[in-house]
């Protein structure tokens, strides 16, 4: 972890994992136009007053999120806690488990993005893990189940999808991925 934290915080588009320092893919454009059009997309359930939708949530985007337990620390493309579990939005590097995370694949490193990240965040604990695709065009909602992911939804191209945690919010694809 030393050798991690050595790495200036302004370059340290990093993870750590299990002792090991892994690099991510630098985010192109298509990758930062889906994930600021998800994070708009949910923007009615952001906040304490959740704007009309049950729980409230904070987001935050590339923040690196601690499992010291686990001796991991995770650069997540979009984070999201339930209020009622973290009363205060985020600060620093927060070391609470989220409630959710957005994983945007970047097509050089699919496999960590789909596969290796898949296990390490149910081993994790989080709740919910989406995986958008710009490259594919989908958007994949997983439910951890008894210490493992199962896919609760699926949705390409024109599809608008409602998958929990944020059912209530329709997703159309073709606002993050623009043709």
């Amino acid at each position: 972890m030393a050798d991690f934290l050595a790495i200036p915080a302004a370059d340290r588009w990093h993870e750590f994992v299990d002792g090991q320092i892994i690099e991510r893919a630098m985010p192109v454009g298509q990758h930062g136009y889906a994930q600021a059009r998800m994070s708009a997309l949910l923007d009615g359930y952001d906040g304490p007053e959740g704007k009309g939708r049950p729980g409230g949530w904070w987001f935050v985007i590339d923040t690196e999120v601690d499992f010291p337990q686990l001796k991991r620390r995770f650069r997540p493309d979009l984070t999201g806690w339930r209020i009622e579990r973290m009363p205060e939005p985020p600060t620093g590097v927060p070391d609470l488990r989220p409630d959710w995370v957005c994983e945007i694949i970047s097509p050089e490193k699919r496999r960590y993005d789909a596969v290796e990240k898949r296990r390490y965040y149910a081993e994790s604990g989080i709740p919910f893990y989406w995986l958008l695709d710009y490259e594919r065009r989908t958007l994949t909602a997983l439910k951890l189940a008894n210490s493992h992911y199962v896919t609760i939804g699926e949705a390409a191209d024109e599809d608008a999808p409602r998958f929990a945690p944020f059912d209530l919010a329709e997703i159309p694809l073709t606002r993050l991925f623009p043709r």
